[in-house]
Formats: structure tokens, sequence, C-alpha cells
């Protein structure tokens, strides 16, 4: 294929990844403050609301989110309005939901309220970010690293600076969502996507979506299924557990997260081009870039943990696995988007669909399956972290190997060689470069002693690893070339 073929949705893809990098780099440093200042309960519970309760809320733009994205991708006229109404609704059960948990987890009214917000809040911008990803993709990631400059800036005033607590962190949540719903809206309405079509048609729309949402479903029972992880574990250990879960795989899970929704408009390209291979590429190239990262903390998870606060360092052999499951997760979740991309609008589409988000539900129910026995076989909390890792990345597994089992005969041979450079070639290549610059100093419980031992010997790692990866893979040698000459070819404003 030429190169040319494939440097348009590779640039996408290097220009949304850098955004959404920059998004994980600004989420990362709120994500270090609310982890350090937060108790181990309030945390616990922070991360219950906005990662599980919240989750459970937003299966209803999930019921319609594929529809109100290939919809407005066609310039179905309404969509993207009707799908605004749907989660302006389902940010009201999000808030119903989030309130009854925290008043059950024993947390006072004002809390309760102010998770309420913030759920809602994340919801309703969940059903807006694919009507924006439909129409302007670039803005989409861009409002992306917005809300999480927004919010990380908001957690150091009202968490660090003010020292609110938990209550801090909803409200700085609330705020950063409510502000990227608002410029959502005025973007769409720039491109006249928010035409009103009429109540009648509205209804239309809604009602033609929900005929179809046997389709999407199996995606939302999956994600159900995959969000009772904290009940199971609340039912055999407790909060502490939770908390050292969520915090050492914090920085693994916002990787996966920025490139789900980097992914996003993989499943567009297909559905317009058919480039399939581009897309597979696309896949491999978020795998290069993140495999140093991902590498070099699963070689050093202790400064990883003390880094994120040294009170949870008996969950540390837990990151190695977290990090596995990121990246085989991220390499699924990028062919399965190219495999929904190859179904045309046609006869029998719907259930060709259904087909293949069914590996989501059987990948989901092997992690719930996988989590229980585990916690059933261990009576530690370090045994319980470890059994979570375990669940994780028997979920990403399952999900990848059902996807490629799904994949069309005609184009498994140019899957091939993108996912073996993915998941074995580049991590390989970042193992020894990570063995190379080790941590100079052991971890210490100081944050930035333990931040000025890493950023050196991590950065030299990170350089060694791309300079490898330059003289060993030609592909990216030719994708880096290209990148250089576009990138002289820019005319700059004096």
């Amino acid at each position: 294929m030429k190169v040319s073929q494939v440097m348009g949705v590779v640039a996408f893809t290097i220009v949304r990844s850098l955004l959404y990098g920059v998004a994980i780099l600004v989420n990362a440093v709120a994500s270090i403050i609310i982890v350090r200042r937060l108790s181990v309960h309030d945390y616990a519970l922070y991360q219950t609301v906005m990662k599980r309760v919240t989750e459970y809320a937003a299966r209803l733009p999930g019921l319609y989110g594929l529809w109100l994205y290939r919809y407005t991708v066609q310039g179905v006229r309404g969509a993207a309005t009707t799908g605004f109404m749907l989660s302006l609704a389902a940010g009201l059960a999000a808030a119903a939901m989030s309130y009854t948990a925290v008043a059950q987890l024993g947390a006072p009214g004002g809390v309760a309220v102010l998770a309420a917000l913030a759920s809602s809040s994340a919801v309703c911008w969940a059903g807006l970010r694919l009507a924006v990803d439909a129409v302007r993709p670039l803005r989409a990631a861009l409002l992306v690293l917005i809300q999480r400059l927004f919010y990380g800036a908001t957690v150091i005033l009202f968490v660090y600076m003010v020292g609110l607590g938990v209550g801090g962190a909803f409200t700085a949540a609330t705020l950063s969502y409510t502000g990227v719903v608002v410029l959502g809206l005025f973007w769409l309405r720039g491109r006249e996507a928010l035409a009103w079509p009429g109540l009648r048609r509205a209804v239309g729309i809604a009602v033609e979506w929900l005929r179809k949402a046997y389709v999407t479903a199996m995606i939302n029972i999956a994600r159900l299924v995959q969000t009772l992880d904290v009940v199971v574990v609340y039912a055999y250990s407790d909060a502490a557990t939770v908390a050292a879960f969520f915090a050492i795989t914090n920085i693994f899970m916002l990787i996966t997260e920025a490139v789900r929704a980097s992914f996003i408009y993989l499943q567009g390209f297909v559905l317009s081009t058919q480039d399939y291979r581009s897309a597979v590429n696309a896949a491999r190239l978020a795998a290069l870039l993140a495999s140093p990262l991902l590498v070099y903390a699963a070689m050093h998870p202790l400064h990883l943990v003390y880094l994120l606060n040294p009170v949870y360092y008996w969950a540390a052999p837990a990151a190695p696995l977290a990090a596995a499951s990121s990246l085989v997760f991220m390499v699924g979740i990028g062919v399965l988007n190219l495999l929904a991309g190859l179904v045309r609008e046609e006869p029998g589409a719907e259930r060709r669909l259904a087909r293949l988000y069914s590996s989501m539900l059987v990948a989901a129910l092997t992690y719930l399956g996988v989590l229980a026995l585990g916690l059933a076989l261990t009576d530690t909390r370090q045994g319980n972290v470890t059994a979570w890792a375990v669940a994780l990345l028997a979920h990403s597994i399952t999900l990848l190997a059902l996807v490629l089992a799904k994949a069309p005969s005609s184009i498994r041979h140019a899957l091939a060689k993108p996912l073996a450079w993915s998941l074995l070639v580049y991590p390989g290549l970042a193992v020894p470069a990570a063995l190379a610059f080790h941590p100079r100093e052991p971890p210490s419980p100081r944050f930035w002693q333990t931040l000025q031992s890493l950023a050196l010997p991590a950065t030299g790692a990170m350089l060694l690893y791309f300079a490898t990866v330059l003289l060993v893979d030609s592909w990216a040698r030719t994708i880096a070339l290209a990148a250089v000459k576009r990138a002289r070819r820019l005319k700059l404003p004096r």
C-alpha cells in the first residue's frame, strides 16, 4: 500500500493521540493529587461513583450511542439533537443512582448531592461527545483536553489548595464536564448539527434507535456486567481493596480510556472508506507509542505505587498485570471498531453487528467469573488486588481472541503483521530499554524525590526504545519520514 494512502488516517491518529496524550498527562496530575489527598475510604467512594455508578447510568447513552454516531456521520437531520435530549434524561438517572449509592455508603447528604451532580454531568458529556466526534473529530479530542485541563485546575484548587476532600473532587468533575458540554453544544450549533427536527421527527428517530437497540444491547450488557466488579469485590473484601485497585490501575486506565476514545473514529473511517489497512495501522501506532510507558511502569511497579501513594505499596504486584491488560485491550478495541466499520448499512447489518459485539459480553462474563474465583481463593488484600488484575488481563485477552475469530478470512492476513508488532515486538523492545535505565534511587514516600529518581531514567528508556524501533521497523521509519516531510510543508503564519 502506498504511503499516501495511510498517511491521512495515521496523521489524524497522531494529532488525536497527541491531544489525548496531553490530556492523559494533565489528568495524571489530578489523579495523583486525588489519590494522595483523599483517605482510603473517600478515594474508594469517589472512584466507585465516577468509574462504576456513573457507568451504570451511561448504559442509556450506550443503547443509542452507536446509532447517534452513525446517523450523525451520515448527516441525518435531527440525530445530534435527539441524542442530546436522551443524554439529558440519562443524566437525571445518573443523579438519582449516584445519590442513592453514596448515601448507602454512609457519606453525608452534601457529598451525595455533589456526587449526583458530578455523575449527571459526566453522563451528559458521554452522549454529547459522540455527536461532536462524528461532526468534528479533532474538536472532540480538543474538548477532552479542555475537560482534563479544567478538571486538573479545579482539583488543584479545591482538593490540594482549599482541602475540600472528596466534595472538592466531585465539584471539580461537575464543573469540568458541564463546561465541555456547553462548549460542545456551541460547536455543534456552529456546524448546524443541532437543528431541531420537530418533536415528531425527534421521537421517530429515538424510536428507530430503540428498535435497533438489540445491536448495542450486547455492548451495554457487557459494560454493565464488567462494572459489577465493585459489587463482587465489596462482597468479598473492603474499601481498601477497591481503593488500592483503582490507585494502581489508574494511569493504565487513563491510557485505555484515551485510546478507546481516539479509536471511536475508526469505525466511521472504515465505514466511509472501507480502508481497513489504514485502520489497523492506526492501532499499531497506538501500541507503538504506549508500549514504552506501559512496560516501564510494569518493570518498576513499586516506584509507580510510591509516586501515586505509598500507602498502597502492598498492591504493587498487580501493576504489571494491569499494564499488560491495557496494551492488549487497546489493540482489541481498535480491531473491534475496524470490524464494525466493515459492516455496511444494508439488510442484516444489525445482526452482524450484534454478533460482533457479543464478543464484549463473553469477555465481560469471563472477567467477572475469573474475578469471583480469584477472590474466593485468596484471603488477603494483596491477593484480592492481584486476583482483580488477573481478571482484567483475562478480559482483554478474551476480547481480542474473540474479535480476531470473527474477522473475515479475507482480511486476517492483513491484520497478522501489525498485531504481531503491537503485542510482541514493541513491548519486547521496551523491556531491555526499561532494564537499561533503572530508577536511580529506591522509591521514597516523598513525591518529588520519587519523581526525580524516575524522570531521567524513564526519559532515557523511552529515547532508547524509539531509537531501536526506528532502527528495526521499516514501517515506523516510513511513517516518521512522511510525517517530517508533511511538517516541513506546513506554512506557519509570519
